[in-house]
């Protein structure tokens, strides 16, 4: 048991077993209701995506800021799609960082003890492929729980967003769809949005949700005042 001990926090194995520590200390301060379930839980975008009816004439300039706007969501697009693949957004983050630290631990301990690893740079350098294993050993461990927490979300609909408060993260008006962020249930969610007819809503400005359009995919808002 001593040597057990000593194996799991030596410096080969101290970044894998301080995230395994991590994730313990963060359960059990759970259990003791020292912390909240949706503490250090992360979200991916929800409904974010690009009309595919939106048509440009050839005689419209685009606005340059609308452009650098599209041009940021573009850029976090992909790695929205990794956190996806891999589960993230569809699991509560701390339940996805536990069954990523519990096997990259495993395979810390498991390789370095074996092959008689007592070096840190080598076991930094094998910490890599670990890392990436180990995700995909957290994806298929969590796979049967996003149904399960798919399940438990369903009684949330599109409809119990309406009235909640935000913040416009781009400009937003009734002919151009821009974004709003909104927190609901300690989580920060980002809506696709349009304003009511003929009015501009800026960048910044605190905002309501009126109504969600169903037939446009969007959420009708207005200024809160």
């Amino acid at each position: 048991m001593l040597e057990f001990f000593n194996e799991t926090f030596s410096w080969v194995n101290i970044i894998p077993t301080g995230f395994l520590v991590f994730t313990l200390i963060y359960w059990l301060s759970v259990l003791i209701g020292m912390l909240d379930m949706n503490f250090l839980d992360v979200n991916v975008d929800k409904h974010l995506s690009i009309d595919k009816h939106i048509t440009i004439d050839k005689n419209v300039s685009i606005d340059k800021n609308i452009d650098k706007d599209i041009a940021k969501n573009l850029d976090v697009s992909w790695l929205n799609a990794v956190l996806s693949f891999f589960n993230l957004g569809k699991i509560p983050f701390m339940v996805f960082l536990t069954f990523w630290a519990l096997p990259m631990w495993f395979i810390s301990l498991i390789i370095n003890h074996y092959l008689g690893i007592s070096s840190i740079l080598l076991s930094l350098v094998l910490l890599i492929p670990n890392i990436v294993v180990s995700l995909f050993v957290s994806k298929a461990l969590t796979q049967p729980l996003v149904k399960v927490f798919a399940k438990l979300e369903t009684d949330e609909t599109d409809d119990d967003f309406e009235t909640k408060l935000g913040i416009a993260i781009t400009n937003v008006s009734h002919d151009k769809p821009g974004q709003i962020e909104i927190k609901n249930k300690g989580v920060h969610i980002r809506l696709n949005a349009i304003s009511m007819k003929e009015k501009e809503i800026e960048r910044d400005t605190k905002v309501i949700v009126i109504q969600y359009l169903e037939d446009k995919d969007l959420y009708l808002i207005d200024v809160f005042e």
